[in-house]
């Protein structure tokens, strides 16, 4: 990709404010500042972009703000002295530059994922046609994304009652059986056997007088 353009090359000759009219110098500066951009925009929302020509570029990018913002305190000092159209023009001239130099500070401090995300900083919402490339989002921006909010749309919430049917032991056992097809805990004693016969006849006598 072709580098950012030095800030001097915001014309194909140099331009002398004083020497045209505003109308003459939105022509010269204008096209050239929204080419300018493009070129620092496509370069720096790529990922992919060399960290020393990513450098080189938000340097030459400041040079470039600096330039404009020069050319709007000039507009801004002698506004009193167009009329008509040519106040009209250096108005809207000075208007379009103080946007160009507000992104161009961000383009020198954003991130390329920043910059990719931005509305506000791409170059066809300042103006600069729609005639620029897009870099391609490295994967994990681009697909991981999407799958996570896919999947966080496909879960369902839990009902808490699932959970705690889970946590009890023995969950699975199934469902209870009916009482009468228990049958009974009770079972004979050969504690009896162990005893002499007057024990055991003392004892026989006691469940006699305790059943109804």
């Amino acid at each position: 990709m072709d580098e950012v353009p030095p800030p001097n090359a915001t014309a194909a000759a140099p331009v002398d404010p004083l020497d045209i009219s505003p109308r003459e110098l939105m022509r010269e500066l204008l096209p050239a500042a929204r080419r300018q951009y493009v070129k620092a925009w496509e370069l720096l929302a790529d990922a992919s972009t060399a960290l020393d020509r990513r450098r080189l570029a938000r340097v030459r990018v400041k040079s470039i703000a600096a330039d404009h913002s020069a050319t709007i305190d000039f507009l801004r000092e002698h506004e009193a002295t167009f009329t008509g159209d040519e106040r009209s023009n250096a108005r809207h001239l000075a208007s379009e530059l103080e946007r160009h130099v507000e992104a161009l500070e961000k383009l020198a401090t954003i991130s390329a994922r920043g910059l990719i995300e931005s509305v506000t900083l791409r170059p066809d919402t300042l103006g600069c046609g729609k005639r620029f490339r897009v870099p391609a989002q490295p994967p994990d921006h681009a697909s991981g994304a999407s799958r996570l909010a896919r999947s966080n749309a496909a879960a369902k919430p839990r009902d808490p009652r699932e959970q705690r049917r889970e946590d009890r032991p023995f969950s699975d056992r199934g469902p209870k059986a009916p009482r009468d097809a228990l049958g009974t805990s009770k079972h004979p004693s050969t504690l009896g056997d162990t005893l002499d016969e007057e024990t055991r006849a003392q004892l026989a006598a006691l469940r006699q007088d305790l059943e109804p």
